[in-house]
């Protein structure tokens, strides 16, 4: 808040507008009184009483003013009192700009009326030559005019200077009101960002809960991924000793005839595209169908097979790539491999471009 003005000590010390001197306007009215001013409907006659009706009213303005200022003592409710002040200091000034333009129109009718003395005194002068105190007395009225002129002048010059303070204390006004709005502006927005802040809280304790839950899931599914390891643990072993037989079988002397028809060896469990179920049938797919195993030279048999493996959208998948772009049966690993998850096999032959590309864009292909 800027600084309040202090109160002047006295009434004396506030001037708001010089009054028009009392002996000024006694000589002014008797001027008026004179023969030759003597028609009541002279305009000099109302502009002096106007000046003694305007004196009076200028000592009311300064009383009021007086009290203005005494009451500049800060209340309770600074807003209040400053608007209140700049609504009296706004009168106060439309008043003043009133009065200045009452006095400028006075002065323009004393010019007039300084015009018509002035040829009103040349005619008597050219008349009555030998009216010498005639004559005296026109000039002696003449001089008093310019004298009165001269004084409404200065009380014109003060009356801008008292409307020049009145503006300014208009505006120190208006500069307290717009400090309080800014005021209640920042407070307004620093209560907005606690309310954001304490929003954000919120969101972040529901992220919390969220994020406990999530890893009581994770927990969870861990448990189950760690029961499954154990399970493939255990097929592992039996897939093991199956393969250990079929080995010690195949060194056996006797003769053995590799089956015609894939459909004659022992078939896997059919996979459809599961991607939890993608790493045992590719490990039982290559236990059984191995490039060590009995069927190792027979890269036809083999893609036989694990196309007879497979079914819904792994077969659906297969049969858009089409059966020139997966030669081998290593070739078909890579390619589900490459669309339902698992790293590709280090040992497959690669899958040529176009298979690639009809694997990223499924369309029309040749059949199986």
């Amino acid at each position: 808040m800027p600084e309040h003005h202090q109160a002047p000590d006295t009434p004396e010390d506030v001037v708001f507008m010089p009054a028009i001197p009392r002996s000024m306007l006694a000589r002014l009215m008797a001027v008026c009184a004179s023969a030759t001013l003597q028609n009541s409907n002279n305009p000099a006659m109302t502009v002096f009483s106007e000046f003694l009706r305007l004196d009076n009213h200028m000592d009311t303005v300064n009383a009021q003013r007086n009290q203005l200022t005494a009451a500049m003592t800060p209340p309770e409710s600074a807003q209040e009192r400053i608007k209140a002040q700049l609504d009296a200091a706004t009168t106060a000034l439309e008043t003043a700009q009133d009065k200045k333009a009452l006095l400028e129109a006075q002065v323009h009718e004393l010019e007039a009326e300084q015009k018509r003395i002035k040829a009103e005194l040349h005619v008597v002068t050219t008349a009555l030559e030998t009216d010498q105190e005639q004559k005296a007395l026109l000039e002696s009225q003449v001089h008093e005019l310019e004298a009165a002129q001269e004084q409404i002048k200065e009380q014109l010059d003060a009356a801008k200077t008292a409307l020049e303070a009145a503006q300014e204390h208009k505006a120190q006004l208006e500069a307290q009101v717009h400090e309080l709005e800014t005021a209640q502006e920042r407070l307004k927005a620093q209560l907005e960002a606690q309310v954001n802040v304490l929003k954000n809280a919120q969101e972040h304790k529901a992220q919390l809960d969220a994020a406990t839950t999530a890893l009581e899931n994770a927990q969870q599914r861990n448990a189950q991924l760690q029961a499954q390891v154990h399970e493939l643990e255990t097929a592992q072993e039996r897939l093991k000793a199956e393969f250990e037989a079929q080995v010690q079988a195949m060194n056996t002397p006797l003769p053995r005839k590799e089956p015609a028809n894939p459909m004659d060896v022992q078939r896997l469990e059919y996979f459809d595209g599961s991607r939890d179920n993608l790493e045992d049938f590719v490990a039982l797919l290559r236990l059984r169908m191995g490039k060590e195993g009995p069927f190792a030279n027979n890269e036809h048999f083999r893609l036989r097979y694990v196309l007879a493996c497979l079914r819904g959208p792994a077969l659906k998948q297969v049969e858009l790539a089409g059966d020139g772009n997966l030669p081998n049966m290593e070739a078909v690993i890579e390619f589900l491999q490459l669309k339902f998850g698992g790293p590709p096999s280090p040992d497959c032959e690669p899958i040529s471009e176009n298979a690639s590309e009809e694997a990223k864009n499924p369309g029309e292909g040749n059949k199986l």
